[in-house]
């Protein structure tokens, strides 16, 4: 496949339209009242500006793939640095690593010019911040309408932590994702859980619907050095005969529980053939800036994972909390352990959004 980006002129004004409003649609995020009229014709007039070169430092171009139109893409250079302004592929065009590609682009020019890169993505679109941190950007801040996220500096010592779908669940108000969660460390790869990656009779009532591999961007089980399980339910050690051979790290209770308690787990997913699993007790530090802290609650054995990464520290939780809502009011030991943490983010195995404190938890 060969993705390529060529500049835009007037004639690609009417396909740009179509894509934005193709891949919108696609999305589910069309509003109620959209007027497609009016908003191809302020759309059109607003890119025949860009494309004339009438906004400073704008730049838009069309996305191709194997020589076919495939996408648009805006970027903007302004204050010392790269903006990603804009990138929607025709729907047919998703999922196949095309805006990789296109992202592995701009970032190579801008780090070529000695500058940073920087978006910004619309609060109500959880799926387009996963990709952009899956490709490496990390949230700086936010306005009333969008999250801004910055690519991590290249070269840097402080870890970063990138969710990854792997699947979904049914749950009495609809499906729930699975996520699991990679730490690029200068010192090794951590993956912390492993989700599902088969079915089983088990839990068919929960009607798992697997992310095919190629969609887990990010996510090469080869390119693993090191996981952990903040527990081993099955939605977490699903993938472990995945990683033979390598260190699989989790506490010492909740490897015994898996193993001796019924209803605990698909205990045939925790010991498979050329499991190595690591024993902790207690507090340890995996690598530096990574530690593993307990928090029992969800299981005895629970676990959480700590990073310290250049924008704060980040808790991988698990399931300590399967809602934002139970750290804001924590009642579970490990919730308290995690509200103890002071934190800049949590994430969720089964939240789209990180939680993020709003103030001291209840007293």
């Amino acid at each position: 496949m060969d993705v390529t980006i060529r500049p835009a002129t007037e004639a690609d004004v009417a396909f740009l339209t179509d894509v934005v409003v193709e891949a919108t649609f696609h999305q589910g995020r069309l509003p109620d009242d959209f007027d497609e009229a009016d908003f191809r014709q302020g759309f059109g007039e607003w890119t025949a500006e860009q494309v004339r070169g009438e906004l400073d430092g704008s730049v838009t171009s069309v996305v191709q793939v194997d020589g076919v139109d495939a996408g648009r893409l805006r970027v903007v250079r302004r204050d010392g640095l790269v903006e990603i302004a804009g990138l929607q592929l025709l729907p047919e065009q998703q999922s196949r690593g095309v805006g990789r590609a296109v992202v592995s682009q701009v970032v190579a020019q801008a780090r070529a010019d000695g500058l940073p890169v920087e978006l910004g993505v619309e609060k109500d679109s959880p799926r387009a911040r996963a990709f952009w941190e899956r490709c490496g950007f990390r949230y700086v801040g936010e306005d009333e309408g969008e999250h801004r996220l910055r690519l991590a500096t290249a070269g840097t010592s402080a870890p970063t932590v990138t969710p990854v779908l792997v699947a979904e669940l049914l749950v009495e108000d609809g499906r729930m994702p699975v996520y699991v969660h990679v730490i690029d460390h200068p010192e090794a790869r951590v993956l912390v859980d492993t989700g599902l990656t088969q079915l089983h009779p088990l839990v068919a009532d929960m009607d798992p619907r697997l992310v095919p591999a190629s969609e887990q961007a990010g996510l090469d089980p080869a390119a693993i050095d090191v996981v952990v399980n903040t527990h081993l339910h099955f939605d977490h050690c699903g993938g472990n005969h995945l990683f033979a051979g390598k260190p699989i790290h989790v506490q010492r209770q909740e490897l015994d529980d898996a193993r001796t308690l019924d209803d605990h787990t698909i205990r045939e997913w925790v010991d498979v053939d050329g499991a190595h699993y690591v024993p902790v007790d207690g507090t340890l530090e995996l690598l530096p800036g990574i530690t593993l802290v307990p928090a029992p609650g969800h299981t005895r054995g629970s676990q959480v994972v700590v990073v310290e990464t250049e924008a704060g520290r980040v808790v991988i939780a698990g399931d300590t909390a399967v809602f934002h809502g139970e750290l804001d009011e924590p009642r579970t030991e490990g919730q308290r352990v995690v509200r103890a943490l002071e934190q800049a983010e949590v994430w969720l195995s089964h939240a789209h959004e990180p939680w993020r404190p709003r103030g001291d938890p209840p007293g």
